[in-house]
């Protein structure tokens, strides 16, 4: 949501590094006013067209609630392997191979907070098979103030369900761009990033406790009702 300017730098530099290596980009937009269609009619279309970029777009949220929007795109993708990139991260050249590569055994792949430079905005680049990631429920709607730790409280659960090997990112393979945090809560409800991660950590451990490991239990989720696959010459709703 409202990150075309961070988009403009990673997105291009993505579609390069992702084109040939039977990769599928799900781009969501989150209801952008920013002017995000209106850029990637103009410089993604043709990436769109082929098939390498998946666009979706829902015009219903007010603010930016990241666990729905990763649920969302993570439940279109095609890929029998997902992986949450922000939009302020590159893929790097060598992390599709490495994730192939990784997922040859029984694995799930996080990286570490701080990318090559150490700069910090990499923790939430995990990457888990699509079938676990259903199994298990997605990201828990319930964290849905703004930041708030949802990256952990999702692989913390696929660890105590499934008891995978982890497996690091080599942070060589991370890259991501600076930013303030008020940059990271501006199209959140809730702006306090401690309170936040503390009613995660809270709710992580009551799930720990209770062995129930499995979210978002007796709702739909990872669902807009207004959710449209844009490929510029016409709209599909989902």
């Amino acid at each position: 949501m409202n990150r075309l300017h961070h988009l403009r730098q990673t997105l291009p530099e993505n579609i390069k590094t992702a084109r040939g290596k039977d990769a599928e980009i799900v781009l969501l937009d989150y209801n952008s006013q920013d002017g995000m269609r209106e850029w990637c009619r103009e410089n993604i279309s043709g990436a769109v067209e082929e098939g390498l970029v998946k666009y979706i777009r829902t015009e219903k949220p007010t603010h930016f609630i990241h666990t729905h929007a990763k649920n969302i795109a993570y439940k279109n993708a095609s890929g029998d392997i997902i992986v949450n990139i922000d939009a302020d991260n590159y893929i790097v050249d060598g992390y599709i191979e490495f994730i192939n590569k990784a997922f040859e055994s029984d694995v799930i792949v996080a990286s570490y907070p701080t990318d090559r430079n150490g700069t910090a905005g990499c923790f939430g680049k995990i990457a888990v098979q699509r079938e676990r990631f259903l199994q298990i429920g997605g990201y828990e709607e319930n964290i849905n103030s703004g930041w708030a730790w949802e990256d952990n409280h999702l692989l913390n659960r696929l660890l105590w369900m499934f008891n995978p090997t982890v497996v690091m990112t080599d942070p060589k393979l991370c890259l991501t761009i600076h930013h303030s945090n008020e940059d990271r809560v501006a199209n959140c409800l809730g702006k306090d990033m401690q309170s936040n991660m503390r009613e995660t950590v809270e709710m992580l451990a009551k799930v720990r406790i209770n062995k129930k490991y499995v979210a978002n239990e007796g709702r739909e989720w990872g669902k807009a009702d207004d959710l449209e696959v844009c490929i510029f010459s016409k709209l599909t709703t989902l």
